[in-house]
């Protein structure tokens, strides 16, 4: 083998392996664009979900408010209802309070919202 063969396949073994360096730094460069694309991508969903989710919740407080007004209005109705349909002169001191009627049960229902 000459020195001049020696060289060029030295130099062409050179050129190879530079090759296959910049392919190599071109797919890491491929792989941290990538990287840092779905990283931009989970923060733009999470932001999504975020905002999902204070919906959701002030959609449930709202639910909670409205049936919470049901219920207090409902027990308002049920303890003036039983009241006024109690005799003026019966005893004050018992202690037991009568069932409230079917008529007083199924508003209640109807104001839950579980009408029958």
């Amino acid at each position: 083998m000459t020195p001049q063969e020696r060289q060029r396949i030295k130099d062409d073994e050179k050129a190879r392996l530079r090759a296959l360096k910049a392919k190599r730094q071109a797919a890491a460069e491929g792989r941290r664009r990538a990287s840092i694309t779905q990283a931009l991508t989970n923060m733009a969903e999470m932001l999504t979900r975020e905002d999902a989710h204070e919906a959701m919740i002030a959609r449930l407080e709202q639910t909670t408010a409205s049936d919470e007004a049901r219920i207090e209005f409902a027990l308002e109705h049920m303890t003036a209802d039983v009241t006024d349909s109690e005799p003026a002169a019966k005893d004050t001191t018992s202690s037991t309070v009568a069932p409230p009627s079917r008529e007083l049960h199924e508003g209640i229902e109807k104001t839950i919202g579980r009408p029958r």
